[in-house]
């Protein structure tokens, strides 16, 4: 071992000693410690009130919130978002050139009937399944 190896066993050593004497070290109260804890109130009932004020608290604070985001759609005039988004969205779907996308898709639009027919047929008889 090396020396500082046997510094920290010998400190451990009287750690030890001094706390073992402190936990046999007993100081009379007369009864003080029960009758401070059965004073206290229960830590239920100080929690569940504890709970009921934040309850009501974020209800107060929902509350507010609604309102002053219907206030401030109101004053906004927020309404006009939505006629927008409806013009926006006419506008886009008369310019739109469908031949395009016809062509593009049309091998897709082929392909669609038969793989639902295979799928029709492949579940639809388990037996044709269990051979593929």
């Amino acid at each position: 071992m090396d020396m500082k190896d046997e510094r920290d066993d010998k400190d451990m050593t009287l750690l030890d000693d001094f706390f073992k004497e402190a936990a046999e070290l007993q100081i009379e109260d007369n009864g003080f410690a029960e009758r401070v804890v059965d004073a206290l109130p229960e830590r239920q009932a100080i929690e569940s009130i504890a709970i009921k004020q934040l309850k009501q608290k974020s209800r107060i604070w929902n509350i507010i919130c609604i309102a002053a985001g219907i206030a401030l759609f109101v004053v906004l005039k927020g309404w006009n978002i939505f006629y927008d988004l409806k013009a926006m969205s006419l506008a886009a779907i008369m310019t739109i050139d469908y031949t395009h996308l016809f062509v593009n898709t049309l091998p897709l639009f082929l392909l669609l009937p038969l793989a639902t027919i295979a799928a029709m047929l492949y579940f639809g008889f388990p037996e044709l399944s269990k051979r593929w």
